[in-house]
């Protein structure tokens, strides 16, 4: 029983760590080169949101891999969308972000 526990944790937190290791090449692009084409903050915003959810999940479960995991992507996306938020507000761009773009789509239906 103990092995299972450790093995599924174990997957967990590998899953994890590839997981964060996907964000880096991002984190660099926004950071070192100041570049933040194709980087859409609505998007970002709801990863946040999911991610605090999954984290809560996670100490529900009592899951040290959930909470892990998506507690340091949590801190490295919210990274990201800072150094996003940076970028825009010093070209002088609008932000759009999760509620700005619910009210953008349903404005547009009316």
């Amino acid at each position: 029983m103990v092995d299972s526990v450790l093995l599924i944790e174990g997957v967990g937190i590998l899953a994890g760590v590839l997981g964060l290791i996907a964000w880096m090449p991002q984190t660099f692009q926004i950071w070192v080169n100041k570049k933040n084409d194709g980087v859409s903050l609505a998007t970002l915003s709801l990863i946040v949101v999911a991610l605090i959810l999954w984290t809560v999940y996670g100490f529900l479960k009592s899951s040290i891999s959930l909470i892990m995991a998506n507690g340091i992507a949590l801190l490295i996306i919210s990274f990201v969308a800072l150094g996003v938020v940076k970028i825009k507000l010093a070209n002088g761009d609008k932000l759009i972000v999760l509620p700005n773009l619910l009210i953008t789509i349903f404005d547009k239906e009316q």
